[in-house]
């Protein structure tokens, strides 16, 4: 007989078999649904008491079961899932939305939700706002006093994009306040004089991690054999005595990096900074698949903050057994202890790749627990919220302007400026904006000014790769093909540059398209047909690099949902053009634009004056611009009426 006892507060699943081949029937069936054995009390047990029940429910298909109907009774009743923390109510600050206004009430609703709850995942489809809406928390619960710093994690792309934006939607701040942390300054992490606001990419805080680990764990080199190299040796079939030391010593190095990988603890202390801290994650999809590091560690991180933020578009692409990872992050109450028992909860559990992943799903399971856990989330779509407008998400990745790079912009706009003044006396906007293309193009490419380039002596080895637009772009395409199988198109104005990028991304087998890509002997628009429809159906090509005057009109590529504006010139028809050629009848899904943008720079006005009609007529009927509007123009700033 199989029964369920309750001891010390705690449900065990009891065998009293004598069969020996029922007996192994049974702890096959308790292994399956990841039920721990308690020496101690000589039961199965699980955290969630409803899974022992669903399991001798589903041995009495076989044994001889009995559950009193008193525990019966107790485990139906009971909650597993009672969160550790409680929403407040707080007298909302009024004066944050009335100086940064929303979209729609949708967007008040959302962030009271998120700073009453302190605890909450924004799951609102793309282009609805998250980030504002998280701001906007953000400022209620500073306004309150609830937190007093706040660290953001995200993809590395868009690090500098959320200083702007808390810059701009938000007046508890000042630049002083955030403080961007890279690979390249990542020891900044561990000092103690950290500002207001850390903003830092997933991968940067594995690296902080695995580098403070090492800190209190240095390696140590090789000087006897010790147990785990010969277990190392046994495993892999390496006979030990004929070994080298210099063999040893790397097989020692990597046992010792693999423990890097490996430590069950923490290794970043936040206890000093500040009192009451939150985490926000961003794209928090990244952190789905609880087996990778990046998850891992930011989960054994999480307990310095007891405010959290979940923020992504996609919380389930394959299915809500993705959301167990951002719940879990938010409150380990609120969903199971481990995965597989979680998957249990869900449906069917084990299929031909893996006993442990969920073979089907349960509808009715899925809905009541979607509804148990709706007070913690929110998830909104599109065209729920904005009425009649496309699904098509704008993405302004601002870039910060440094370096030799900026030098050399510098160096090119002073010269061309006082050029123009030489000529002209008086420099009018239409003599100005002829100058842009070749002003702009240090912005993406430098090698396209290499003449320039020269004058600066530690640029001899300049490459592509350095451009600062590349390490974004670059960076940019890794992660959207990390999460499924994606095509890209690239919009780029230069032949030249087009090539490198070509090169460049040579791995995702690339189809280049300029003015002169086109084969000799071959008619262009029958070959750049031909190269669309093998974009379109070759599975291995990946990515479109194109220039949009080229291919800007005429060409269907709604099958597409990312684009990448690599660099723009100020002709709106051509940007209105290329614009179209994913938003049209057909898209298979919502597209994202990402318009790579310098900060403080010409780009900035560029996209100005392709969003705002009205600022390019202004500036035409300008009679002349003051050496301020020329130096504003190309600084990014908006220049006076």
């Amino acid at each position: 007989m199989i029964t369920i006892q309750k001891i010390d507060n705690g449900f065990y699943i009891k065998s009293f078999l004598t069969d020996s081949s029922d007996f192994n029937r049974y702890v096959e069936a308790c292994r399956k649904y990841h039920l721990s054995f308690d020496n101690i009390k000589k039961g199965y047990t699980n955290s969630n008491p409803k899974i022992l029940l669903e399991v001798v429910d589903e041995l009495g298909d076989e044994f001889d079961v009995f559950v009193k109907e008193s525990i019966r009774k107790e485990i139906d009743e009971y909650n597993p899932y009672i969160p550790s923390f409680k929403p407040r109510r707080l007298k909302i600050e009024k004066s944050f939305f009335e100086k940064f206004p929303p979209k729609g009430d949708y967007q008040i609703e959302d962030a009271t939700r998120m700073a009453c709850y302190g605890r909450f995942g924004n799951f609102n489809k793309q282009g609805t706002g998250k980030t504002y809406e998280s701001i906007q928390a953000v400022n209620q619960m500073l306004f309150h006093k609830l937190i007093d710093k706040v660290l953001i994690v995200v993809i590395p792309v868009l690090t500098y994009n959320w200083k702007r934006e808390m810059l701009e939607f938000s007046n508890l701040f000042s630049e002083e306040d955030f403080l961007i942390i890279t690979e390249s300054n990542r020891e900044k992490i561990y000092e103690k004089d950290l500002p207001k606001i850390v903003i830092t990419s997933y991968d940067t805080f594995r690296l902080c991690s695995d580098y403070a680990y090492k800190q209190e764990n240095p390696y140590k080199p090789f000087t006897k054999i010790i147990k785990p190299i010969e277990k190392y040796c046994e495993d892999n079939k390496i006979d030990i005595s004929k070994t080298t030391e210099e063999q040893l010593e790397k097989i020692n190095k990597k046992l010792y990096n693999e423990k890097v990988k490996n430590y069950r603890k923490e290794q970043l202390d936040f206890s000093w900074w500040g009192d009451n801290r939150l985490i926000i994650l961003d794209e928090s999809h990244k952190i789905k698949n609880m087996s990778a590091r990046r998850t891992q560690i930011l989960h054994k991180h999480k307990h310095f903050f007891d405010y959290r933020f979940c923020l992504t578009g996609t919380p389930h692409p394959q299915g809500v057994q993705d959301l167990y990872s951002n719940l879990k992050f938010l409150d380990d109450n609120l969903v199971d202890s481990d995965y597989v028992s979680f998957l249990h909860t869900l449906g069917e559990v084990g299929n031909g790749f893996s006993k442990y992943a969920l073979a089907s799903i349960d509808e009715e399971k899925a809905n009541k627990f979607l509804e148990r856990i709706r007070p913690y989330y929110c998830r909104r779509f599109l065209r729920d919220v904005v009425k009649d407008l496309p699904e098509v998400i704008w993405k302004p990745i601002y870039i910060p302007f440094e370096g030799m790079q900026k030098q050399i912009y510098q160096s090119i706009v002073n010269e061309e400026l006082t050029t123009l003044k030489e000529e002209k006396g008086v420099i009018k906007y239409k003599d100005l904006i002829v100058k842009f293309p070749y002003m702009m193009s240090v912005l993406s490419d430098p090698l396209l000014v290499a003449d320039k380039i020269l004058e600066f002596g530690g640029l001899k080895n300049w490459k592509f790769e350095d451009s600062l637009k590349f390490k974004t772009a670059n960076s940019l395409i890794d992660s959207i093909l990390e999460d499924g199988d994606e095509k890209i198109v690239i919009w780029e104005e230069h032949p030249d540059t087009i090539d490198r990028l070509g090169k460049a991304f040579e791995k995702y087998n690339p189809i280049c398209i300029s003015g002169t890509t086109t084969p000799k002997g071959r008619e262009k628009y029958e070959w750049r047909d031909e190269q669309i429809n093998k974009f379109k159906t070759d599975k291995k090509v990946k990515i479109l690099i194109a220039n949009p005057t080229t291919l800007g009109t005429g060409t269907n590529l709604q099958f597409v949902r990312h684009v990448i504006y690599f660099s723009r010139n100020a002709d709106f028809v051509n940007w209105d053009q290329s614009v179209s050629r994913t938003e049209r009848i057909g898209m298979v899904g919502d597209v994202i634009y990402y318009i790579l943008i310098m900060d403080n720079s010409l780009d900035v006005h560029m996209d100005t004056i392709l969003k705002d009609k009205e600022t390019l007529d202004r500036l035409f009927l300008k009679q002349g611009l003051t050496t301020k509007d020329c130096k504003d123009i190309f600084a990014g700033v908006r220049i006076s009426q």
